[in-house]
């Protein structure tokens, strides 16, 4: 007969912290029919009879099965049973296990522990989900949770801040045979780890079937797991297993549904040697004296330009030994050939600065404007209906226009420009097939914003030498004119790559986000997969965000970008405008942004310090009009 209770089954349920999970969802507003499982019925009947007198106004029922983790034909009888009870289970807790430290410490060597730990900790609650599996899948929402332990996390066994870490995490004296330890865990926190992997495979595994998986552990309870009793583990900072019964029923009524798949604790994810070397890693890599030196564009050389570049073997072997990388291949006579992506909306000024800046040192410029804005308003084409102003660069441009698809390809300005940069790539390269345009394996590949400009030192490594698939390119970050430097880390684009053909080259928006496929739901682990496979060159580009001629530029920039959501209608005003660029402050209002004001900056592009009256609202932003023309 089937239940109409959600119908959970804890296993070890007689006893420790499965006792405190049945009494935690007896306490529940929600009505389950809680199913003990316990070896010895006895003691199960002795618990039903506890709790209904401990709980008397509890919504939920209390049936009992008999089940032996370690025994095939046990786990058998009592799926059985629970079928022919309930006609299926909405949750499993695999929270029966055993310590056997205890029993054979001392023995690191003893095959008879190994085998007993692991048979009674991990393959007996393998056996317990395969089996009862048949009655899961029948839930309109079930869940897999298998009790988990802190002494499992691999970045806790550096940890010495707690009596309970220190008891385990201690080393011996020296000498062999080692003394029995006062609290040995070895074997227990070994298998636990296994057990962690087996819960990330039930999750993969189960990932079509709507079954949610965990790996819950508890916390430091003081139990009689640890073989040592619950007074001596309460003073060495032990919690009430009652701590541990009602973190698994907020697990069970979906209040940690957001971390499906991962080993959580009652404060987060259970950390794991990865994230935590993955931190040291980071914060060694982020810290001013670290010992990897940065790689910084190096401006000794004059950069050459096309096609006069450089073949000497020695010329472009120290040009790349400066920056740490090896000559692309050194002594090939095949002109490698370099091809600028840019999205251009109405940004004419820093295209033409963009141009003359990068014409001499690059091949070519793949530009993509669209008939819309990120946000969906139609636009002008900007550079088609200005084609003759860039005639000098006709031979140099490949120009296409792109069509907005509309709601097709989602709702968010994120969608619409990630299609536009994408668009760089699969829309233009396809027709320079059997072309002298046509990119070939190994050419580069430059990819940014028009503001974003690379140096011509930059470009001159770039074509030279062996770079990686995933180059990010640091710029000086400059707001509004390049008298205000942002104070803080450099702009961490534009990027570059090599061309691999159509299907395999990198993507425009992986470039400039990330690994596309790679992503970890876990921040960190992401930040590290990033870092593994990229390479940042430093001082290598200029960026001037939000450097406007015109107080229409700026509006049209304020509808037009990724940060629409941010707009309010005071952004909108000219005065209010022209007040935050007077005063530095961010254009969208947003705060903790600083910049240092540095008097006639000569870290400019030389194409705007030749025509600094034309371009002298990016060198200055004083006086009323905050250097605005028309």
């Amino acid at each position: 007969m089937a239940s109409e209770k959600t119908v959970v089954l804890i296993t070890g349920g007689n006893t420790g912290l499965g006792l405190e999970i049945v009494k935690a969802l007896s306490t529940s507003d929600r009505a389950y029919n809680i199913v003990i499982g316990s070896r010895n019925m006895q003691r199960g009947q002795d618990v039903i009879s506890s709790v209904k007198q401990e709980i008397p106004e509890s919504k939920s029922s209390l049936s009992l099965v008999q089940v032996d983790i370690s025994s095939d034909e046990s786990i058998t009888a009592a799926r059985d049973q629970v079928a022919s009870q309930d006609g299926h289970l909405d949750v499993l807790t695999n929270n029966a296990g055993a310590n056997h430290d205890a029993e054979f410490d001392g023995k690191l060597g003893s095959r008879e522990g190994w085998l007993k730990s692991r048979d009674t900790n991990v393959a007996g609650n393998m056996v317990m989900t395969d089996v009862f599996m048949p009655l899961l899948v029948k839930s309109a929402d079930p869940r897999v949770l298998f009790i988990a332990s802190g002494t499992s996390s691999l970045a806790d066994t550096l940890r010495m801040d707690h009596a309970g870490f220190v008891a385990i995490n201690s080393g011996p004296e020296a000498g062999w045979p080692k003394p029995p330890a006062p609290f040995s865990a070895v074997m227990h926190r070994t298998v636990k780890t296994g057990l962690n992997m087996a819960m990330r495979e039930w999750s993969r595994i189960l990932s079509t079937d709507g079954v949610k998986v965990w790996g819950v552990s508890p916390g430091f309870l003081a139990t009689g797991l640890a073989g040592v009793g619950p007074e001596k583990l309460k003073q060495m900072g032990a919690l009430d297993p009652s701590v541990g019964g009602h973190f698994v029923k907020d697990v069970v009524e979906g209040k940690r549904d957001d971390d499906v798949g991962r080993v959580i604790g009652k404060d987060g994810i259970q950390p794991c040697f990865f994230a935590a070397s993955t931190v040291l890693l980071l914060l060694f890599l982020l810290s001013e004296d670290n010992l990897l030196p940065r790689r910084r564009i190096s401006h000794a050389h004059e950069p050459y330009r096309i096609p006069g570049f450089p073949t000497a073997a020695d010329e472009v072997g120290s040009l790349c030994r400066q920056h740490n990388f090896r000559p692309y291949r050194a002594g090939a006579t095949t002109h490698r050939k370099v091809y600028d992506l840019i999205l251009v909306y109405h940004e004419l000024d820093w295209l033409e600065i963009r141009l003359h800046t990068l014409a001499p040192y690059v091949d070519y410029f793949v530009i993509v404007e669209a008939n819309a804005t990120s946000t969906g308003l139609k636009k002008a084409l900007h550079l088609q209906e200005n084609w003759s102003r860039f005639s000098d660069f006709h031979d140099k441009i490949i120009h296409r226009v792109v069509q907005d698809p509309g709601p097709s390809i989602g709702m968010t300005t994120r969608a619409h420009e990630d299609f536009l940069r994408n668009a760089l790539l699969h829309s233009a390269f396809p027709s320079l097939l059997f072309s002298e345009r046509e990119a070939k394996a190994g050419d580069v590949l430059i990819v940014g914003d028009v503001d974003e400009i690379p140096k011509p030192e930059t470009v001159a490594v770039l074509r030279s030498c062996d770079i990686p698939d995933r180059m990010t390119l640091r710029s000086h970050f400059y707001h509004y004119c390049f008298q205000w430097q942002h104070v803080g880390e450099q702009w961490a684009h534009p990027q570059a790559t090599v061309f691999h053909g159509l299907t395999k080259t990198l993507s425009p928006v992986d470039l400039r986000h990330g690994i596309g496929g790679q992503e970890s739901r876990i921040p960190l682990h992401s930040a590290f997969i990033r870092w593994w496979h990229k390479t940042d060159l430093w001082d290598a580009a200029w960026h001037c965000s939000s450097c406007f001629a015109t107080v229409a530029e700026v509006q049209s920039e304020m509808e037009s970008f990724s940060h629409s959501n941010e707009k309010t209608l005071d952004d909108k005003r000219v005065d209010t405008s022209l007040e935050r660029f007077r005063t530095e402050q961010d254009l969208f209002g947003r705060p903790g942004q600083r910049y240092e004001k540095i008097e006639q900056n000569k870290d400019v592009p030389r194409y705007i310090l030749d025509n600094s009256q034309r371009f002298s609202y990016l060198l200055d932003r004083g006086g009323p009009n905050a250097g605005f023309g028309s």
